[in-house]
């Protein structure tokens, strides 16, 4: 005990900027005289590792925070974190959130973000050329020619840094070509994956075209995206961690015959030790996290990330405090969550095992030393083998 106040440990996974994280949530809350005294602990690149290994010896802090969905499905049946069913905040979260957090019918983690794909463009370049953003692949396929043919390269981006990130690629494909009913239909045992050779081949023809220029494999995630401001390239597929972007730069929903649809993701889960003496305690912390106040907080200083999955889509609140492309994404990423004009991401809706099979093969696939056929044949295989 402190002063009488329950205390409550937090590790602060990877992928979360710590000096951010301290200055839009931790110091306003130690700040605000709270019932809870909380301590938390910046962890390094090897968090996960840390925060597992603590899992399985009994060590691990109050609140935890695991960077796969797959992984921490896989410790929630386990009986690592604790019930969060029964407190009453969790009805500000997303029931779409809510559901990658859950297992058998309870709730154990909540999303600390909401994340999608977008199509970014080079505002100028679009004005100058009299285009304007693609709606469909059709509109796609044909700006993407009259780019090449005034050599423009079509889409900025690179994964030397980040090889994992070729996932996004499959997500985004799979979901705009084929359409999120036939990956839930996959997702759900019901349709093999190899039923996608299409949209895999689709996305080969894309590279083959030269729509990713020659460094997608060599080229660090930020170098690849840096094309988009040389007048290098005239769009880029992306995340929404990429904001802030420059005023020159549009957002727009990538295109897609069910237009406008945003593939749905989330980035680290944060759940309660099941083992923790002051699990109400970390609910209480957590009540105060999940608001409208902390959000607006984060998007104002590090918008595309800490996009808390909250219900309420906050239009006029993210308008007033957060950047224009970022706000109007972050508002539309709800609504679609809500209406149900979402797609799924690997790295939220697959198990472990599948998503590994995603990333393993992807570059083999796309320079052709495997074919489409035996690429989601070994995804298929781990799916179902996982199931």
């Amino acid at each position: 005990m402190s002063d009488g106040r329950p205390e409550v440990t937090w590790w602060l996974g990877r992928g979360a900027d710590p000096e951010m994280f301290r200055r839009n949530f931790a110091e306003p809350y130690l700040a605000s005289d709270p019932p809870v005294a909380l301590h938390v602990e910046y962890l390094g690149a090897d968090s996960s590792e840390r925060t597992l290994a603590a899992l399985a010896d009994g060590t691990a802090p109050d609140i935890v925070m695991i960077p796969r969905a797959g992984e921490f499905s896989r410790l929630a049946r386990q009986g690592h974190f604790a019930d969060l069913s029964g407190y009453g905040w969790t009805e500000r979260v997303l029931p779409l959130a809510r559901g990658i957090g859950s297992y058998g019918g309870r709730l154990y983690g909540i999303p600390r973000s909401a994340e999608t794909m977008l199509l970014l463009y080079d505002r100028v370049m679009f004005a100058a050329n009299n285009w304007r953003p693609p709606r469909t692949l059709d509109d796609l396929e044909a700006l993407a020619a009259a780019m090449l043919s005034r050599g423009i390269v079509p889409f900025a981006a690179g994964s030397a840094d980040v090889p994992q990130s070729v996932e996004l690629l499959f997500s985004l494909v799979v979901n705009h070509h084929a359409g999120p009913g036939k990956v839930r239909g996959a997702l759900d045992g019901e349709v093999p994956w190899t039923a996608f050779g299409e949209s895999v081949e689709l996305l080969r023809g894309w590279f083959d075209r030269g729509w990713f220029g020659g460094g997608y494999f060599t080229d660090t995630y930020t170098r690849g995206f840096a094309r988009l401001g040389t007048g290098e390239a005239g769009m880029s597929p992306n995340m929404t961690w990429i904001f802030p972007v420059g005023d020159d730069v549009g957002v727009a929903p990538f295109p897609s015959p069910d237009f406008p649809l945003y593939v749905y993701g989330t980035a680290s889960l944060i759940g309660i030790n099941a083992k923790s003496k002051s699990i109400d305690a970390a609910a209480s912390v957590l009540d105060r996290l999940f608001t409208n106040e902390v959000r607006r907080s984060f998007s104002r200083d590090l918008p595309g990330d800490w996009n808390l999955p909250l219900t309420d889509p906050d239009a006029a609140g993210l308008a007033a405090c957060a950047q224009p492309q970022f706000a109007e994404t972050a508002v539309a990423l709800t609504e679609a969550a809500q209406d149900h004009r979402y797609g799924y991401a690997t790295w939220s809706f697959f198990p472990p095992r599948t998503e590994e099979a995603v990333i393993a093969g992807f570059r083999d696939v796309i320079e052709g030393r495997v074919t489409a056929e035996r690429y989601l044949a070994a995804v298929d295989d781990a799916f179902r083998a996982e199931r």
